[in-house]
């Protein structure tokens, strides 16, 4: 299509870039990566590219556990730990960090895809904060062995997740009993 239009009506690759960008987003969903290849080498994207709409390719890839294909967006585009953490930082908006690679994984329990980011970046608990984030990802669909993953991963305790207790009231009121029977059992606050 992107072919078609630049030819009749005679655009550039600058003027179809939001519709090359969507694209690119659609096929890294998907984990589409022949695909996305396949739109870096004919259109020339960036990693500028891969990294628009909040970095949004790569956050796709990794709630979809593309792995393969968050894997090559990483190596070809050479994106770096800012790309895949959760921490607030001076080239993140409050808005932009709510999308980032960590969080999507976590929404979707894509554990492999997780410890896979964790040990490629090799995060620190301070990049993935804010901890309640990726914590009420994976809490929410009742991923309990992600939530004890990155507990244990990054020696979270009750008190580094400041709203704890919404946490587990929203585990329990989801009737996800793993969940909360294991955050009860990390603090005495909730024993009982």
């Amino acid at each position: 299509m992107a072919r078609w239009l630049a030819g009749s009506f005679g655009l550039t690759t600058a003027d179809l870039r939001l519709e090359i960008r969507n694209t690119l987003l659609s096929v890294c969903w998907h984990g589409y990566l022949r695909r996305v290849r396949g739109l870096v080498g004919r259109f020339g994207l960036t990693i500028e590219d891969v990294r628009s709409c909040n970095r949004a390719a790569l956050c796709y890839a990794c709630e979809g556990g593309h792995l393969a294909l968050v894997g090559w967006l990483v190596g070809h585009f050479g994106l770096e730990s800012f790309d895949a953490r959760a921490s607030k930082n001076a080239r993140a908006s409050f808005e932009e960090d709510a999308a980032n690679a960590l969080s999507y994984a976590c929404k979707k329990a894509r554990l492999g895809t997780i410890r896979w980011l964790a040990a490629r970046f090799d995060l620190s608990p301070s990049d993935v904060e804010p901890y309640d984030m990726i914590l009420d990802r994976a809490r929410a669909a009742g991923h309990w062995g992600v939530v004890r993953w990155l507990a244990g991963r990054f020696a979270l305790s009750p008190s580094d997740v400041k709203p704890y207790d919404g946490i587990l009231d929203r585990a329990r009121a989801a009737c996800h009993l793993g969940v909360v029977r294991w955050l009860g059992a990390r603090s005495r606050r909730f024993a009982g």
